[in-house]
């Protein structure tokens, strides 16, 4: 691993669910798909649950405005369709206004979910996601879900000790029928990551801190087994994988009799 490990996405400033107006803080699109593919589907937990574009014609813009203004250091595309070929920019400012954004990033594609690790220099109130994919061959663009913040990442020194799993699991359900087929009611296959941290720091006597402990103990109550997350096993590249998912239980916390601690991660992709 790297210098800077495996980093967790919990606290979102872009991209919350506003369950009493939902899609508020999408400000605007350039074009929706006829049908029920709304922009407030773009904060849904559920990355199948999508914002689709009318065309691809002409670059898509999507307008955000942040829960509170930051200078976050993580954005995520999940879900999407976009082609190998698409150019796709995230924009910040200080207001809704484009004429002249004072940062453009770009974010390099990988399929399925597309990651942007790095901060954005200063505090923004708005980010304008552009999407140039004129030769999508949907013939329109689609994303699953927008997630924006500051992500907790840990040092190589207390990351992920020896080997990790990520795994492949099949969640369709399988029903025999009366000539003894079987009969798939959805393909959805969803991959599954189990790690472990051995050993990290819990005194406060200690000189190099307990930041990384007292992170993930603050994030495993955030989250507990219900809530969604983004995970990025390493932030130098995170097209590696990045994953959108949950815990299967609440991760136990092992101490030795020195208080150090050790935490087994079963995490499994939201689909």
């Amino acid at each position: 691993m790297s210098a800077e490990g495996i980093s967790f996405l919990h606290y979102f400033d872009l991209g919350n669910r506003d369950y009493l107006m939902p899609g508020s803080k999408i400000l605007s699109v350039t074009s929706t798909a006829d049908g029920d593919f709304d922009k407030s589907n773009l904060t849904t937990e559920s990355i199948r649950h999508v914002w689709r574009s009318a065309n691809v014609l002409a670059s898509q813009d999507i307008v955000i405005e942040a829960d509170q203004a930051s200078n976050i250091d993580t954005f995520a595309i999940l879900g999407h369709n976009f082609s190998p070929t698409a150019v796709v920019k995230i924009q910040a400012n200080i207001s809704d206004n484009w004429l002249a954004p004072p940062v453009s990033l770009t974010i390099p594609w990988s399929k399925g979910n597309m990651v942007l690790t790095q901060t954005f220099g200063s505090t923004y109130s708005h980010y304008r996601l552009r999407i140039l994919d004129t030769a999508n061959p949907c013939g329109y663009v689609q994303i699953g879900r927008i997630v924006g913040g500051r992500a907790v990442t840990l040092t190589a020194n207390e990351d992920i000790t020896d080997d990790f799993v990520i795994a492949n699991k099949d969640m369709a359900e399988l029903v025999k029928t009366e000539g003894f087929f079987r009969v798939a009611t959805e393909k959805v296959k969803v991959r599954t990551l189990k790690a472990k941290f051995q050993k990290l720091r819990t005194s406060v006597a200690e000189a190099d801190g307990v930041e990384n402990f007292v992170a993930l103990r603050e994030m495993f109550d955030h989250v507990g087994s219900s809530r969604p997350f983004l995970v990025i096993i390493d932030r130098y590249d995170p097209s590696f994988c990045s994953l959108w998912g949950q815990f299967d239980d609440v991760p136990d916390e092992q101490f030795t009799l020195n208080r150090y601690v050790t935490m087994s991660l079963s995490i499994t992709e939201m689909f």
